[in-house]
């Protein structure tokens, strides 16, 4: 009797110290792993936007017609001004089907001339909701910018913006995007505002896949 009361006293401490090394083990890998793949981020591509320069690429699309785009530009425009020199931000307005990918094309050419413009076309899009729906848009899109016609219309057509509209086409076709701001890290992994409900969570993940892609070039 007193046998196998020792004994069933003896499984029971193995078990509770069992659980115990479990839960501390899972607590130790929840600290390890804070972000989930398919809950905080995804696979996505594999496709980078531009060429392989060594470094990790974070590419941010965005659309004109965005609240949350607009509101995490300046947020992003900060944390980018932190990056390590192993890691380039490209900032692209998304490949829309036609007739809407001038708005891509718009971004590129602004880009080019002007980037402190970019605000004055979202309050076209969100405030008037007049966005330019085809070339004939164009020339008062031009007027409130303030742009010189000759200049703008110049890098619209130029192989540039066309090289670049065919890039863009291409990596948006490689990767799933269901909706914008959207962030792909070293064209493998997507995270977006809704997985890291709202847009200081969503930078802490990219930190993390960033960080998880330099590991990776390290092995």
């Amino acid at each position: 009797m007193k046998n196998t009361c020792f004994r069933n006293s003896l499984a029971k401490a193995i078990t509770s110290i069992a659980l115990a090394a479990i839960v501390i083990l899972s607590e130790n890998w929840a600290e390890a792993q804070p972000y989930l793949k398919n809950t905080h981020y995804y696979d996505s591509g594999p496709a980078l936007l531009e060429k392989d320069d060594g470094r990790i690429e974070v590419l941010e699309l965005m659309w004109y017609g965005c609240n949350h785009c607009l509101r995490i530009k300046p947020i992003m425009d900060q944390w980018k001004d932190t990056l390590p020199d192993d890691v380039r931000h490209v900032r692209r307005h998304i490949h829309l089907p036609a007739p809407a990918d001038i708005q891509a094309r718009i971004f590129l050419t602004v880009e080019a001339i002007d980037k402190n413009k970019h605000e004055k076309i979202f309050e076209i899009f969100l405030e008037k909701k007049s966005p330019p729906k085809g070339i004939n848009d164009l020339h008062s899109l031009i007027k409130i910018l303030d742009v010189n016609p000759d200049t703008f219309w110049d890098i619209f057509n130029s192989p540039e913006i066309n090289a670049k509209m065919k890039q863009l086409q291409d990596v948006t076709a490689k990767h799933t995007i269901p909706g914008v701001p959207a962030i792909i890290v070293n064209g493998k992994y997507r995270t977006d505002i809704a997985a890291g409900k709202g847009p200081e969570n969503m930078i802490k993940i990219v930190d993390y896949l960033i960080n998880m892609e330099r590991q990776a070039k390290q092995k």
